[in-house]
């Protein structure tokens, strides 16, 4: 099976987009600034010294581990753009040790077409307004939420997971 996920809140806590919240600027600015400084050892202790800070949702690293063993394609589709790209990349490798295929569609644009192209069966996200664009376009969304065990537990076909072992367990009746 085809599966994407989303980076930040699915697999990993929403590090980046509260550093970024914090520091006050924008993904682009922070990638412009990298590039001005044009040392190649800055660029990297920086996405280095990003990756110590972020950390694993809880059970992601043995899911995915699973899912990858049992031959799913899994593929991470984000809104990052280049910087935040690189930057999940590393981490992914140091957490899961897989160098998983990581597309950034940018900040504020949708997921469809990356999620098209992969031809994905599967696509978890942490952000409900981003899942409801796929519908139609993707066989099984679910939405990932941690925070809140209660509510609906299927949205417009959307179906909430509530930890890794939950989403593990739906995945594998498909």
């Amino acid at each position: 099976m085809r599966i994407g996920l989303d980076f930040d809140g699915v697999l990993a806590g929403c590090f980046l987009e509260r550093l970024l919240g914090v520091v006050g600027i924008g993904e682009p600015e922070i990638g412009r600034l990298l590039v001005l400084m044009s040392a190649k050892r800055w660029f990297w202790k920086t996405i280095g010294i990003a990756c110590f800070f972020i950390r694993p949702v809880d059970g992601a690293i043995y899911y995915v581990s699973r899912l990858i063993e049992e031959g799913h394609k899994v593929t991470i589709i984000s809104s990052f753009g280049p910087f935040g790209c690189l930057v999940a990349k590393r981490c992914i490798r140091k957490m899961f040790g897989y160098d998983l295929e990581v597309i950034g569609v940018g900040w504020k644009n949708s997921k469809l077409e990356a999620t098209r192209r992969f031809k994905l069966d599967v696509f978890v996200d942490d952000t409900l307004c981003k899942l409801v664009l796929l519908n139609g376009s993707v066989k099984h969304l679910f939405l990932f939420s941690q925070k809140c065990k209660c509510g609906q537990q299927e949205i417009d076909g959307i179906k909430t997971v509530f930890s890794w072992e939950d989403l593990y367990q739906k995945i594998c009746v498909l």
